[in-house]
């Protein structure tokens, strides 16, 4: 997803294809931070708190510069300086 002048990606986990459906199962372990351009500018770790308190992260979203990550158990917001500054 786009957010300001960068793009954000949630990669790594398990992928499982399971029946017909094709559902795929995804616990992402890392928070990719690129430059437009594709150039990577940061990895952040999806483990330790406040992740394992609220279960594994299971989607994210952009509102605005803000990002979210949703877990089973919670909701953790990623602060906007964690994207912007490299």
């Amino acid at each position: 997803m786009q957010v300001g002048d960068r793009l954000v990606t949630l990669v790594g986990g398990a992928h499982h294809i399971r029946g017909p459906s094709g559902t795929i199962p995804f616990s992402p372990t890392e928070l990719y931070i690129h430059e437009q351009d594709g150039t990577r500018v940061r990895a952040v770790p999806l483990d330790g708190r406040p992740f394992e308190d609220g279960g594994s992260v299971e989607w994210a979203q952009a509102a605005g510069e803000t990002v979210y990550l949703g877990q089973e158990f919670g909701l953790t917001r990623v602060l906007p300086e964690a994207i912007t500054n490299g």
